[in-house]
């Protein structure tokens, strides 16, 4: 997303776009990154890498794991529907 430039009058549109596909992402998974690249710059990467397997915790024990992985299995990538749990 850093890298993607487009023209001034398509901003608005592919902004919202991508806004929709991460909120219709994993959004327990897009939490624990944020958390990790917080923890990085305040604390650096050997601190967010210590602290992965905490913030990722809740991710292996979600609904949204599951039905990403049987969606991929059935699907193949990108088809997942994720419910944020």
């Amino acid at each position: 997303m850093i890298n993607l430039a487009v023209p001034e009058e398509s901003l608005e549109k592919a902004t919202m776009a991508i806004a929709e596909e991460f909120a219709q992402g994993p959004t327990l998974a897009h939490a624990a990154t944020k958390e990790l690249a917080y923890i990085a710059v305040n604390d650096g990467v050997a601190a967010a890498d210590e602290a992965m397997a905490r913030v990722q915790a809740p991710i292996w024990a979600s609904e949204d794991l599951k039905a990403g992985l049987a969606s991929f299995r059935k699907n193949g990538p990108g088809l997942a529907k994720f419910a944020g749990r």
